[in-house]
């Protein structure tokens, strides 16, 4: 009788137990999979930066050749 008694307490302790390890499991899944969403949240914007910074600086530098080829046929066109 004590046997039973023993292994139902025990097997109790045993589910509590593996209840307690799948919360932490749990708790740890969702905190990386969180830092997981920022991280990738974080590189979609700083790569958007980049590509719009590369565009732009990529137009003005279009722009200031196409105002220096301007500036040198004008002034050739005055010798």
């Amino acid at each position: 009788m004590f046997s039973e008694h023993f292994s139902a307490e025990n097997d109790r302790w045993e589910q509590k137990e593996r209840g307690w390890h799948m919360s932490n499991l749990i708790a740890f899944l969702n905190a990386f999979l969180s830092y997981l969403l920022v991280f990738g949240v974080s590189a979609a914007a700083i790569g958007a930066a980049v590509f719009i910074g590369i565009r732009l600086r990529r137009k003005k530098n279009e722009k200031d050749a196409r105002g220096s080829e301007d500036a040198w046929q004008e002034e050739t066109a005055k010798n």
